[in-house]
């Protein structure tokens, strides 16, 4: 009987080590599960931050810069996304009261280094109402004469000799009127105000190429008219 209970006490015994090995081995390999489903999501995490950083760095190097000067409550250089329209830019720059924007497309595309000058209502009047008068005179003394000169001399070659003239005749930046900067190429009546308003402001162009500063005049149409211009 002695010998039975003894059996017996060493099955038992033997179930509590195995019962405790297993409970031991789940709670070894629930431990090991949550760690690694940590790992996971700190992995995930930094994959996230490394995205988010990139899609910034994305982002920042579409960005374009756009000066904005006049009749604006906050003038200076703006950074926008590409893409964005000259509208976008003056709502944060803000008008004047006396602003106004006749002259400009507001749903045009803004460009990097692109200026734009917001004129008020009086100067653009005013700006319409500048009319320097070309002076024409048969005779080659001119010494009377104001504003830019066309000598057409007497005699049969008139229109001719006229003609040639007007060919190989500079615009000159600081002297034209509207009408006379509008026979460029590429320049309108809104860049043609610009360019009278940028000399105005500057007290004239130093050099051709400043006329680059203008809004709306970039490189491309400034090789256009380059040789037609000079200051």
């Amino acid at each position: 009987m002695l010998e039975i209970i003894k059996d017996y006490k060493k099955v038992i015994i033997l179930f509590v080590f195995l019962g405790l090995f297993v409970w031991g081995f789940f709670l070894f390999n629930k431990s090991n599960h949550k760690d690694n489903i940590e790992v996971r999501e700190e992995q995930v995490q930094k994959v996230s931050v490394n995205d988010s950083k990139i899609n910034e760095k994305i982002e920042e190097e579409k960005l374009i810069s756009v000066d904005v000067k006049g009749a604006v409550k906050k003038a200076g250089v703006y950074s926008l996304k590409e893409g964005s329209i000259v509208n976008d830019v003056l709502k944060l720059a803000g008008l004047k009261s006396n602003a106004t924007t006749k002259n400009i497309n507001l749903s045009k595309k803004l460009i990097n280094e692109m200026v734009i000058v917001i004129y008020t209502k009086s100067e653009l009047k005013r700006l319409n109402e500048v009319s320097i008068a070309d002076c024409v005179s048969t005779e080659v003394d001119i010494s009377n004469c104001e504003g830019s000169s066309v000598i057409v001399p007497n005699g049969s070659n008139t229109t001719s000799q006229s003609s040639n003239n007007q060919d190989t005749a500079f615009i000159n930046l600081n002297k034209a009127n509207k009408e006379q900067l509008m026979t460029l190429t590429g320049i309108g009546e809104s860049k043609a105000l610009a360019i009278i308003k940028y000399r105005e402001d500057n007290n004239g162009f130093k050099s051709i190429e400043e006329v680059m500063n203008v809004s709306g005049i970039g490189e491309a149409l400034y090789n256009k008219i380059k040789d037609s211009i000079t200051v």
